[in-house]
C-alpha cells in the first residue's frame, strides 16, 4: 500500500518530500480543504507522517481535523504539529482561536487517544 507524509496547512512553504494540504489555494498546496468540514482526500491508514506548523491555532473547531488524522493515520505514524504556546503572547495574535498547552496534548494524545480514532 503506498503511505503518504502529509503537511497540513503548509500554506506557500510546504514541507519537504511532503503533499501539501491548505484551506487556501497557494504554491506549493496539492489539495484545497476546508479542514473544519470536508475529509482529508486519502485513504483509511496511509499516512505515516503528519506534520502541521502554525495551522491549528486558526480552526474554530479542530475537532473535524483531528477525527480525519486518527482515520488517515497509519499504525505507528508519526504526528508532528506546532503551535504557540498558550501562554506566551504569540498565541494571542489576530486570527488565533484555539490555544494549546500541554494539557490539551495530554487529553488527546494519552487520555483519551482512541476517541479520535473511527472503528
Amino acid at each position: 500500500m503506498t503511505t503518504y507524509k502529509i503537511d497540513i496547512g503548509c500554506g506557500a512553504f510546504k514541507k519537504d518530500g511532503f503533499i501539501g494540504v491548505d484551506f487556501v489555494p497557494s504554491p506549493g498546496v496539492d489539495h484545497v480543504v476546508n479542514l473544519e468540514t470536508e475529509p482529508l482526500p486519502f485513504p483509511d491508514r496511509s499516512c505515516d507522517f503528519i506534520y502541521s506548523s502554525h495551522c491549528l491555532e486558526h480552526l474554530s473547531n479542530p475537532n473535524h481535523l483531528f477525527s480525519e488524522i486518527g482515520r488517515v493515520s497509519s499504525i505507528g505514524a508519526k504526528i508532528e504539529f506546532w503551535v504557540p504556546y498558550a501562554h506566551h503572547n504569540d498565541a494571542l495574535l489576530l486570527g488565533h482561536h484555539q490555544y494549546y498547552t500541554e494539557e490539551f496534548w495530554n487529553h488527546v494524545c494519552v487520555q483519551h487517544a482512541d476517541f479520535w480514532h473511527s472503528s
